[in-house]
């Protein structure tokens, strides 16, 4: 689980992202980050920091910045701004890194280029091109 430090730090970065504590918990086991829509809150599990969590997946190589970045900038002010896609869908997830690596402040070069790349990654799963996807949604 998280230390204090840890927790106080993603606390922080939520902040700056323009998030309250209250639309932050912290998970007491090991469960994977993630945005609730129906709850309005970003569940923090080990994963927000790199391959610190039992999961493997994509959040796994990214920095805590990006992570709460993805879920907070990606996940829930795009869902307060009711330009979401299905919870969970190769869509959303898409939109969540690209919203992240564009709009999210204090991150790295390197920070956005993960999340760019993971964006595209999961875009061209389904079978779709940055370009037809500009096309259709936002930017």
């Amino acid at each position: 689980m998280l230390s204090q430090g840890q927790q106080q730090e993603v606390l922080d970065y939520a902040k700056t992202l323009g998030t309250d504590a209250d639309n932050i918990k912290f998970y007491s086991y090991d469960a994977p980050s993630n945005y609730s829509d129906m709850l309005d809150t970003v569940f923090v599990g080990p994963d927000i920091y790199p391959g610190t969590g039992a999961t493997s997946s994509v959040i796994d190589r990214l920095s805590m910045k990006a992570t709460l970045a993805h879920e907070i900038v990606g996940h829930r002010y795009s869902t307060l701004a009711g330009r979401d896609f299905e919870a969970g869908s190769m869509l959303d997830e898409f939109q969540a890194s690209y919203r992240a690596a564009k709009l999210a402040p204090d991150l790295n070069s390197t920070e956005r280029f993960q999340l760019l790349k993971d964006s595209v990654r999961r875009l061209h799963s389904e079978g779709v091109t940055v370009k037809q996807f500009k096309a259709t949604s936002f930017d």
